[in-house]
């Protein structure tokens, strides 16, 4: 057995009772005896701090490939006699 998880042994075994104490205070906490999910959620809530913005995703290269083909496409279908109807 190496000296580390040795180590960290000893000192779990010397939080137990601290632990276990902050433990019994908690769950005779007339709050969390009423409802414990809730208790735990605005618990976590104030403590927690808020969760980073999700990546705005990048466009994918082939899409916009194809989106600009496409748009040509239109254009071309469309003719050079399309803007002149548009604006009668």
């Amino acid at each position: 057995m190496c000296q580390v998880s040795v180590c960290c042994h000893k000192e779990k075994c010397r939080r137990l009772p601290d632990n276990h104490a902050c433990a019994l205070k908690v769950m005779a906490h007339p709050q969390f005896r009423a409802d414990p999910i809730a208790a735990i959620t605005s618990h976590l809530s104030a403590t927690l701090p808020p969760p980073p913005e999700a990546p705005k995703p990048k466009p994918d290269p082939a899409m916009q490939k194809q989106q600009k083909a496409l748009r040509k496409w239109k254009q071309k279908l469309q003719g050079p006699n399309a803007m002149a109807e548009d604006s009668e």
